[in-house]
């Protein structure tokens, strides 16, 4: 498709989403985002970005706003291409 990725719709409790899932290597993911967000007009804030951790204990969740990218190819993209206030959603 268009955004090199696979993109779905969805409504939960009556709230839209978008679930996007590059399909480019891990470091170009944050240029996938920027198109998408450009294309439907999504605010920085409104992005929920979900990634494993292997330095986090198997089934644990952290989710914070913002921070560093703790050496992840994938988060270091997003934060040069889109900036780093949105949410991350760490999964052990």
């Amino acid at each position: 498709n268009k955004f090199k990725g696979e993109l779905t719709k969805g409504t939960l409790d009556d709230h839209e989403f978008l679930l996007l899932k590059p399909l480019s290597f891990m470091n170009n993911s944050g240029y996938i985002a920027l198109q998408v967000m450009q294309f439907y007009k999504i605010k920085l804030e409104d992005i929920f970005v979900i990634y494993d951790d292997l330095d986090l204990e198997i089934g644990k969740i952290k989710i914070k706003v913002g921070g560093g990218s703790a050496g992840h190819n994938g988060i270091k993209s997003l934060d040069q291409h889109i900036g780093n206030g949105y949410c991350r959603v760490r999964i052990g």
